[in-house]
């Protein structure tokens, strides 16, 4: 999963380090960290779904 969170994008752009970068100097609130599962969930979901992309298009 780490590597998923880091991944960069095509982009080079890695959300979730970035969101927690920018966050880096103050507490994350029970509210951050609940905002930060949902970056995760979406980072895995996407990355499932690109994968069965990849799948499909390799037929």
């Amino acid at each position: 999963m780490q590597f998923l969170i880091y991944k960069p994008t095509e982009s080079g752009y890695q959300p979730a380090q970035k969101w927690l970068k920018d966050r880096k100097d103050r507490k994350l609130e029970f509210e951050d960290i609940l905002h930060y599962q949902k970056i995760i969930v979406a980072l895995s979901e996407t990355n499932r779904i690109m994968g069965e992309v990849d799948l499909v298009g390799g037929e």
